[in-house]
This record gives structure tokens, C-alpha cells and sequence, in this order.
């Protein structure tokens, strides 16, 4: 069987964000198993229409249009503006495109009727399948492909001593908010708390097995990134989320648990119990376990869809 030539926008990894490089090499496994070969990928730093005339012949090569949509579709913005217009562009060309692991928020009526152009749309979570229905289209949703894979966890138990706080392994994150990641950084400052960075430009050969590791030997984790939510969660680490710059933290933790317990404000987060964040309740433990055995339900569909996809090109 041939393969199915495909064109992928918005490759995250020259980010240098484990998050993302989790994301893409998922996809590409994903791709893998749907008989789908990427012919190009185009780099999230460069904007197609700084280079349409390339970008049209590549589209014209292959059979599929592919878009990672991630947290780029938010408050109008241009980036925002110019993956929605690749679905009247693959269309115009007579290409099937698909918009997948993606969050929207905040977006004018102009970007949403390019979207709607798209074969078909995915989103990461259950509120942005709502805001896509307001503005008359229609989205089906599978989480963020993160939890594609799953990410095992070696550390099986825990010596530390819970009833002090002290003697808890705390890990600091941090945030795309400046403001945010100054907070966090104050705090292990004064706490005396090790630093957790999803990006890695000072160490280029840092591998993410590494990143997973360092998780892996907490107890707790407090961050303001999207991604590394994602990762305790598959992973079953617990953790304190401060919000991002949309509300993608408090839509996962919605359709994972169902609560935001989890997500503090910032006047909150210098005098949380650190106890009631450690360990997890037992209805914790049985959300993540349905969490993600939804999420292979709806990755099992996508899959499909994207089979279907690359059939009716071939």
C-alpha cells in the first residue's frame, strides 16, 4: 500500500519545549500508524504566508494537510489568524485539511468561519468543542496528543515523611506569564525549592527520559505550565497549576476531574497545605485512570478520521 503524502504546520520542536517535542513525535507516530509520511514540516517560527508560493506547491505534492493547532489559536491573534486561513487554502487546492490538538479561545467570527473550512477539527478539550458550537461549526475532541503515549511511572512508592512538610520533594515550574513565572521563581527562592524547566535551550542535548526522571523523584510539583500538567497527569504525579495565558489548564483539569481544586489563585499559592496537594484522593486516582481511558476512545476515532481522510485522497 502506497503511503499517504502529508504537509504538517506547526511543528513545535524547534521551541526547544520538552511539551512540545512530546506532542510531535506523537503525532508522528500517530501519522505512523494511520500509513501517513510527512513530506514537509513547517517550522512554528515561520509564517506560510512569508512563503506561500512554496507553501502552495507543497500542498499541491501532497494528499493531506495536517495542523497542529496546540495552544497557537487564542485572542485573534496572527498566529492564530494564519493557521486558521490553511483550511481555505488546502481547500482552494482541493486538498482535505485537518486542524487537530488544538484550544480555542477568544477568537474573533472571521477566524472561526476559516476553521470551519477545515475537513475536519480536533481540540484538546471539551470547552473549546463548545466555543467552536457558538460560532455555528462543529469539533470533535481528543486530548492533548501528550497523552498519546502513555508515560510510565518507575517511582512506586514514597520514604518521605508526610507529615512535614519540609521533608516533601517540591519541584518549582514555571509559566508562559512573565509575572507568573517571577512569582514561582520568588518562591523557590525563598522556600529553598528545586527549579523544573520545560524548556531546555542552555542543554540541547537534554533528553526528555531525563525530563520524565527528574519528575518522577517528587512528591509534588507546582507549575504554571500547560504541558507539564499534562505530564503529572499521565504520569500520576500530583501537583498546584496556576493558569496560563488561556484557560487550557483549568479545561484539562475540568475534563480530567472535573474540579479545579487543584488550580490556585496567586494570592493562594505562598499559603496552600502543601498535605491536601501530595497525595491523591481516591477519587483523583480514579478520574486520571478514566481520564485517559476516555482520551484512547477518542484517539481510537481521530485515528479513524484521519484514515478516512487519507483514503479518499489516495
Amino acid at each position: 500500500m502506497n503511503k499517504i503524502k502529508a504537509l504538517i504546520f506547526n511543528d513545535t520542536r524547534p521551541a526547544i519545549h520538552f511539551g512540545c517535542e512530546r506532542v510531535m513525535d506523537n503525532l508522528l507516530l500517530l501519522l505512523k500508524q494511520c500509513n501517513i509520511e510527512p513530506i514537509h514540516l513547517h517550522s512554528t517560527f515561520d509564517f506560510w504566508e512569508n512563503k506561500e508560493s512554496f507553501v502552495r506547491s507543497k500542498i499541491k505534492e501532497c494528499d493531506l494537510v495536517i495542523v497542529n493547532g496546540e495552544g497557537s489559536i487564542h485572542h485573534s491573534n496572527a498566529k492564530a489568524a494564519s493557521l486558521a486561513a490553511i483550511g481555505p487554502l488546502a481547500r482552494s487546492l482541493g486538498k482535505p485539511a485537518i486542524l487537530l490538538n488544538t484550544t480555542f479561545y477568544k477568537n474573533n467570527s472571521a477566524i472561526y468561519s476559516n476553521i470551519a473550512k477545515y475537513s475536519s477539527i480536533y481540540v484538546r478539550d471539551a470547552y473549546s468543542a463548545s466555543e467552536f458550537i457558538k460560532h455555528g461549526g462543529t469539533a470533535f475532541y481528543a486530548p492533548d496528543l501528550t497523552f498519546f503515549t502513555d508515560i510510565p511511572l518507575l517511582r512506586c512508592s514514597s520514604d518521605i515523611t508526610r507529615s512535614d512538610n519540609s521533608r516533601l520533594r517540591i519541584l518549582i515550574g514555571e509559566s508562559v506569564l512573565k509575572d507568573t513565572s517571577t512569582q514561582l521563581s520568588q518562591l523557590a527562592e525563598r522556600k529553598g525549592w528545586e527549579r523544573l524547566y520545560i524548556h531546555h535551550t542552555d542543554d540541547l542535548n537534554l533528553s526528555i527520559d531525563t525530563h520524565f526522571k527528574e519528575m518522577q523523584r517528587t512528591d509534588l510539583i507546582i507549575t504554571g505550565r500547560f504541558h507539564t500538567v499534562c505530564f503529572c497527569i499521565n504520569m500520576g504525579i500530583p501537583f498546584i497549576a496556576l493558569e496560563s495565558n488561556t484557560n487550557k489548564i483549568s479545561n484539562l483539569l475540568n475534563d480530567c476531574f472535573q474540579s479545579t481544586s487543584r488550580l490556585l489563585t496567586h494570592d493562594l499559592l505562598n499559603c496552600p497545605d502543601l498535605n491536601t496537594f501530595s497525595t491523591w484522593t481516591a477519587l483523583e486516582k480514579r478520574s486520571i485512570f478514566e481520564f485517559k481511558e476516555r482520551g484512547k476512545s477518542r484517539f481510537n476515532t481521530l485515528t479513524d478520521d484521519l484514515k478516512m481522510l487519507a483514503s479518499t485522497t489516495a
